[in-house]
Protein backbone atom coordinates (compact mmCIF):
# COMPACT_ATOMS: atom_id res chain seq x y z
CA UNK A 1 0.00 0.00 0.00
CA UNK A 2 1.20 3.51 -0.75
CA UNK A 3 0.50 6.43 1.58
CA UNK A 4 -0.71 9.34 -0.55
CA UNK A 5 -1.62 13.00 -0.05
CA UNK A 6 -3.20 14.48 -3.15
CA UNK A 7 -4.97 17.71 -4.04
CA UNK A 8 -5.78 18.29 -7.69
CA UNK A 9 -2.70 17.59 -9.79
CA UNK A 10 -0.33 17.81 -6.80
CA UNK A 11 0.61 14.70 -4.90
CA UNK A 12 3.12 13.14 -2.56
CA UNK A 13 3.44 9.37 -2.15
CA UNK A 14 5.50 7.34 0.29
CA UNK A 15 5.76 3.56 -0.02
CA UNK A 16 7.76 1.55 2.51
CA UNK A 17 9.49 -1.24 0.59
CA UNK A 18 11.45 -3.01 3.31
CA UNK A 19 14.36 -2.75 5.67
CA UNK A 20 17.26 -1.47 3.59
CA UNK A 21 19.65 -4.30 4.49
CA UNK A 22 17.04 -6.88 3.38
CA UNK A 23 16.30 -4.96 0.21
CA UNK A 24 19.96 -5.16 -0.79
CA UNK A 25 20.45 -8.66 0.64
CA UNK A 26 23.10 -7.36 3.03
CA UNK A 27 24.06 -8.93 6.33
CA UNK A 28 21.97 -7.42 9.18
CA UNK A 29 23.73 -4.35 10.57
CA UNK A 30 24.94 -4.46 14.16
CA UNK A 31 23.44 -1.16 15.26
CA UNK A 32 19.91 0.14 15.90
CA UNK A 33 20.06 2.67 13.09
CA UNK A 34 21.16 0.19 10.42
CA UNK A 35 18.58 -2.34 11.57
CA UNK A 36 15.76 0.20 11.24
CA UNK A 37 16.70 2.00 8.02
CA UNK A 38 13.87 1.65 5.51
CA UNK A 39 13.99 1.52 1.75
CA UNK A 40 11.32 4.04 0.68
CA UNK A 41 9.87 4.95 -2.69
CA UNK A 42 8.97 8.65 -2.52
CA UNK A 43 7.19 10.43 -5.34
CA UNK A 44 6.34 14.12 -5.50
CA UNK A 45 4.46 15.88 -8.31
CA UNK A 46 3.18 19.40 -8.88
CA UNK A 47 1.29 18.46 -12.05
CA UNK A 48 4.04 19.72 -14.37
CA UNK A 49 7.20 18.32 -12.83
CA UNK A 50 7.72 15.24 -10.74
CA UNK A 51 10.50 13.58 -8.81
CA UNK A 52 10.74 9.95 -7.73
CA UNK A 53 13.39 8.61 -5.38
CA UNK A 54 13.83 5.03 -4.18
CA UNK A 55 16.46 4.82 -1.47
CA UNK A 56 17.10 4.37 2.23
CA UNK A 57 15.31 7.58 3.18
CA UNK A 58 13.77 7.05 6.61
CA UNK A 59 14.11 5.08 9.83
CA UNK A 60 11.13 3.12 11.17
CA UNK A 61 10.57 5.60 13.98
CA UNK A 62 10.84 8.56 11.62
CA UNK A 63 7.79 7.29 9.74
CA UNK A 64 5.91 7.21 13.06
CA UNK A 65 7.11 10.74 13.88
CA UNK A 66 5.95 11.99 10.48
CA UNK A 67 2.48 10.49 11.10
CA UNK A 68 2.34 12.27 14.46
CA UNK A 69 3.54 15.52 12.86
CA UNK A 70 0.77 15.31 10.25
CA UNK A 71 -1.85 14.71 12.96
CA UNK A 72 -0.57 17.70 14.94
CA UNK A 73 -0.80 19.94 11.89
CA UNK A 74 -4.31 18.59 11.12
CA UNK A 75 -5.30 19.51 14.70
CA UNK A 76 -4.24 23.11 14.15
CA UNK A 77 -0.82 22.98 15.82
CA UNK A 78 1.05 25.10 13.31
CA UNK A 79 4.02 25.67 15.60
CA UNK A 80 5.57 22.44 14.37
CA UNK A 81 9.22 22.41 13.38
CA UNK A 82 9.82 21.26 9.80
CA UNK A 83 10.06 17.49 9.48
CA UNK A 84 12.53 15.51 7.38
CA UNK A 85 13.96 12.02 7.22
CA UNK A 86 17.46 11.34 8.51
CA UNK A 87 18.90 12.17 5.10
CA UNK A 88 16.98 15.46 4.85
CA UNK A 89 14.38 14.21 2.38
CA UNK A 90 11.51 13.94 2.13
CA UNK A 91 11.04 17.27 3.85
CA UNK A 92 7.74 18.58 5.20
CA UNK A 93 7.03 22.02 6.62
CA UNK A 94 3.95 24.00 7.47
CA UNK A 95 3.44 27.66 6.66
CA UNK A 96 0.61 29.96 7.65
CA UNK A 97 0.25 32.94 5.33
CA UNK A 98 -1.20 36.39 6.11
CA UNK A 99 -4.34 35.36 4.24
CA UNK A 100 -4.84 32.75 7.02
CA UNK A 101 -4.38 30.01 4.47
CA UNK A 102 -2.19 27.17 5.68
CA UNK A 103 0.15 25.40 3.31
CA UNK A 104 2.20 22.27 3.64
CA UNK A 105 5.43 22.39 1.63
CA UNK A 106 6.97 19.06 0.64
CA UNK A 107 10.46 18.78 -0.84
CA UNK A 108 12.22 15.84 -2.42
CA UNK A 109 15.66 15.36 -3.98
CA UNK A 110 17.81 12.35 -4.75
CA UNK A 111 20.82 14.15 -3.36
CA UNK A 112 20.69 17.80 -2.30
CA UNK A 113 24.40 18.05 -3.11
CA UNK A 114 23.79 17.28 -6.77
CA UNK A 115 20.31 18.49 -7.57
CA UNK A 116 17.87 21.18 -6.56
CA UNK A 117 14.94 19.66 -4.67
CA UNK A 118 11.46 19.76 -6.12
CA UNK A 119 9.24 21.72 -3.72
CA UNK A 120 5.45 21.46 -3.93
CA UNK A 121 2.94 23.43 -1.87
CA UNK A 122 -0.38 21.93 -0.81
CA UNK A 123 -3.35 23.39 1.03
CA UNK A 124 -3.15 21.75 4.45
CA UNK A 125 -6.51 19.99 4.49
CA UNK A 126 -7.05 18.43 7.96
CA UNK A 127 -9.02 15.44 6.67
CA UNK A 128 -6.42 14.62 4.03
CA UNK A 129 -3.57 15.11 6.51
CA UNK A 130 -5.18 12.66 8.95
CA UNK A 131 -5.80 10.15 6.15
CA UNK A 132 -2.16 10.42 5.04
CA UNK A 133 -1.01 9.90 8.65
CA UNK A 134 -3.27 6.86 8.98
CA UNK A 135 -1.93 5.37 5.74
CA UNK A 136 1.64 5.83 6.98
CA UNK A 137 0.79 4.03 10.23
CA UNK A 138 -0.76 1.17 8.26
CA UNK A 139 2.37 0.90 6.14
CA UNK A 140 4.55 0.93 9.26
CA UNK A 141 2.74 -2.07 10.80
CA UNK A 142 4.72 -4.29 8.41
CA UNK A 143 8.05 -2.97 9.70
CA UNK A 144 8.39 -3.13 13.48
CA UNK A 145 11.31 -1.40 15.16
CA UNK A 146 14.17 -3.89 15.38
CA UNK A 147 15.85 -3.99 18.77
CA UNK A 148 19.45 -5.06 19.26
CA UNK A 149 20.16 -3.70 22.73
CA UNK A 150 17.72 -3.30 25.58
CA UNK A 151 19.23 0.10 26.37
CA UNK A 152 19.66 1.27 22.76
CA UNK A 153 18.00 4.04 20.80
CA UNK A 154 15.49 1.58 19.26
CA UNK A 155 14.02 0.84 22.73
CA UNK A 156 13.44 4.55 23.40
CA UNK A 157 11.99 5.09 19.94
CA UNK A 158 9.68 2.06 20.29
CA UNK A 159 8.25 3.62 23.45
CA UNK A 160 7.47 6.76 21.45
CA UNK A 161 5.92 4.70 18.65
CA UNK A 162 3.78 2.93 21.24
CA UNK A 163 2.46 6.31 22.31
CA UNK A 164 1.77 7.18 18.68
CA UNK A 165 -0.16 3.96 18.12
CA UNK A 166 -1.70 3.91 21.60
CA UNK A 167 -0.19 0.48 22.28
CA UNK A 168 2.57 -1.10 24.34
CA UNK A 169 6.06 -0.51 23.00
CA UNK A 170 6.82 -4.25 22.85
CA UNK A 171 4.21 -4.71 20.15
CA UNK A 172 6.32 -2.62 17.78
CA UNK A 173 9.61 -4.42 18.41
CA UNK A 174 11.37 -7.30 16.73
CA UNK A 175 14.15 -8.64 18.91
CA UNK A 176 17.37 -10.12 17.64
CA UNK A 177 19.00 -12.90 19.69
CA UNK A 178 22.20 -11.16 20.67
Amino acid sequence: MTARYSLGSRSVELELLGYEYEFHDWRPPDDDYGQNWLQVRAKLSDGLDSREVTAGLMLTWEVARLATWLDEVASGNFNQFPYSGIEGYPGFEIEKRPSQTTFMKVSLAWSPEYEEPLVVEFDADPLLLRAFASQLRSELQRFPIQLLRSDGVARREAAMVGRVFGTRADRHLRRWGR
